[in-house]
Parts: C-alpha cells; sequence; structure tokens
C-alpha cells in the first residue's frame, strides 16, 4: 500500500500517512523541520477533561484541545480536511493553477499544498481545538477552533504589521470594517474563531457508511447528523475550554464558504404566502465583510477571476446560553431524525422477514 493524495485514509493508515506528511515537509519545507511543532513531534495531554469522546448513532464523536486527540485521528483529520479543500473550493483552483493537465503535475501541487498547510501558522497555538466526527477510522466531518491569545482589542491587532500577528486565522485577512464596527473594539482573548470546516466528499463517504445508510432518504439524514454533530459540539467544546481555562469567550467569528455551516446562522431559506424569501432558525449574527477572494487573500486570488466574485462572508456572533441551547436543539432533531430512520427501516425489515 503505497500513499496518495488523492485517497482518503484511516486511522489504521497512521503510520503510511504519517511518514508520507514527514516525507513531504522535509521535501517542501525543509526550512521549517526545526521550527514548526508538527502534529508528529507534540507530546499528547493525558488529561482527561481536555478530551471527549462519545458515541451517536454510527459516528463516534472527539473533541478537545487538538494536542490531546490521539496521533493517529489528528493525523487523518489534517489528511482528509486539507484533501477536501483540494477537492472543493477555490483552493482547489489555486492546487490546479498553472499546472499542465497530467496526473503528475496535479500530484506534485497537491504534495505541495499538503505540506504547506499539515503544519501552518493557525495551527500552532497550544489552545487550537479539535472536533472529529469518525467512523470505523475515517474521519468523516470535523472543525478546527482558535481561540484568542492576545489581550488587545481587534483594532490595534489589524493595524500591526509584525508577523503572525494574530491567532485568529479570519484577521489575517486584508478585510475592511466600518469605522464604527463595534467587533473592532473586542479583544482577541474574547473571542473564538471556527475556522476549517469540512465534511468527507460524498464518493469517499458513501464507501465509508453501510449499505443501508446510502440510500437516497437515509444519506440525506446521515450527512444532516453528522453536520450537526460538528456544528454543536464545536459550541460545546468551546465551553468546556472557556470553563477549564477561566477565560470568557463571548464572541464567535467564522469565516466561510460552506453551506452547511451558512445554512445553521443564516437559518433555512423559505418562501412566505407573499412570496417574499425569508429565513427561519438562523443565529442573530452579523456579516462583518462579505468579500471578494482577492481582497481576502490578495497573494492569492492575484489576477484570477474568483477573485472578483463573493465567495467568503465573515460572520460574527454572540457565545451565550442562546447558543448553546440552540445546538442543543439542532444536535436533537438531528439525533432524533436518525432514530426515526433506524427504527422504520427496522420495522420493514422485520415486516419483510415476516
Amino acid at each position: 500500500m503505497t500513499y496518495s493524495t488523492f485517497d482518503y485514509y484511516r486511522t489504521a493508515d497512521f503510520d503510511l500517512v504519517r511518514a508520507a506528511h514527514q516525507k513531504l515537509a522535509k521535501t517542501y519545507r525543509a526550512g521549517d523541520i526545526d521550527t514548526v511543532q508538527w502534529y508528529w513531534s507534540g507530546t499528547s495531554s493525558s488529561a482527561p477533561e481536555e478530551y471527549h469522546r462519545e458515541q451517536v448513532g454510527p459516528f463516534t464523536l472527539h473533541s478537545g484541545l487538538m494536542r490531546a486527540l490521539p496521533p493517529p485521528l489528528v493525523a487523518i483529520y489534517l489528511d482528509s480536511q486539507i484533501k477536501t479543500y483540494m477537492d472543493r473550493d477555490a483552493l482547489g483552483d489555486q492546487v490546479r493553477q498553472g499546472i499542465e493537465a497530467s496526473r503528475t503535475a496535479l500530484q506534485i501541487a497537491r504534495e505541495t499544498e499538503l505540506a504547506k498547510r499539515i503544519g501552518g501558522g493557525s495551527l500552532q497555538s497550544s489552545d487550537v481545538l479539535m472536533v472529529v466526527v469518525e467512523h470505523k477510522g475515517y474521519a468523516v466531518s470535523g472543525i478546527l477552533l482558535a481561540p484568542g491569545e492576545k489581550d488587545a482589542t481587534v483594532t490595534s491587532i489589524m493595524a500591526s504589521s509584525a508577523p503572525g500577528r494574530t491567532s485568529l486565522p479570519a484577521l489575517q485577512a486584508s478585510c475592511v470594517f466600518q469605522a464604527d464596527e463595534p467587533f473592532l473594539e473586542e479583544k482577541e482573548t474574547n473571542i473564538v474563531e471556527l475556522m476549517k470546516y469540512f465534511r468527507i466528499p460524498d464518493h469517499a463517504l458513501k464507501r465509508i457508511l453501510p449499505a443501508q445508510l446510502v440510500q437516497k432518504s437515509s444519506y440525506r439524514i446521515s450527512v444532516h447528523l453528522s453536520r450537526a454533530l460538528t456544528i454543536c459540539e464545536a459550541f460545546r467544546a468551546t465551553q468546556r475550554w472557556m470553563l477549564q481555562a477561566g477565560r470568557a469567550i463571548a464572541t464567535v467569528v467564522c469565516e466561510t464558504p460552506n453551506e452547511d455551516v451558512k445554512s445553521l446562522i443564516e437559518g433555512k431559506r423559505l418562501k412566505a404566502i407573499d412570496g417574499r424569501e425569508v429565513r427561519i432558525g438562523g443565529i442573530p449574527h452579523r456579516v462583518l465583510t462579505s468579500a471578494a477572494g482577492a481582497e481576502l487573500y490578495p497573494a492569492a486570488y492575484k489576477g484570477r477571476s474568483e477573485g472578483t466574485s463573493k465567495i467568503y462572508t465573515l460572520y460574527t456572533f454572540d457565545f451565550g446560553e442562546d447558543i448553546l441551547r440552540r445546538g442543543t436543539e439542532y444536535r436533537a432533531q438531528a439525533t432524533g431524525a436518525y432514530d426515526a430512520l433506524i427504527s422504520s427501516g427496522g420495522s420493514l425489515r422485520r415486516s419483510v422477514g415476516s
């Protein structure tokens, strides 16, 4: 068995994936080998309060400090998450841009991107939180959360020209805010960012799930359950970390092009009787900036047509009991739908077999 940047692996393949990641780092980031805290060079925390695990339906839910999660799960999460981005969004265009249409060239481009991101700057904080929804060793979906580190306002952080000016990746971008935007006066230590949400592509997920869960109706419910577990556990993991660290997280920042997360924040889109479009069930939020790719990432999008389209939206909302309550309700709805699916399926199988 050999490693490929086009395949999705499981925790049982940890040795293979880790060796491949180490090789990519040495090949493409030789100068960083001794300065970056790679996931394989860190020591896992044994503190039980820093790692949460539970079984929900067909999935195992893992959450807590990234350094406290089992290294095989961290490796598979990073490997799967980065590949999903390369398969789905504008990063995929960046990987493919300017190379010949050959598998070898694309393989090298994907290797370069993996090497860049498995030990990226946003992962270097010791308090990065990770949520992973796992099924039989595969990372089905997940999300990373980065609590702020500096006791300084967003305004002063963004005004700084020093490299690594903030632990929040969204604030690394060249965002343009209104001068009276209240978010600018918030302290970074009171903020947590939901970043890098992903769900494994359908072709891979359908290969992983049991046959009875890939039928049309059951598959939609299974996907919804994994999505709800990921996003709602992000809120619960933030609360647990906040209490353990003695910190008061007041604000969530979420930069996303992902419709799964957008639908949670903005709510379901429905047609009113008079024909107007309305949204229900969303989280009270503000849109900080709905910028073109070139505005958020000027270097990556320079001269590219995608740079003129509005693909990234930066949201902010209050973190408090209302968010936790909404998250609990959302998770309960998804779990209830899955339980009803299994119950009806069981009844059907019994009637067919009788």
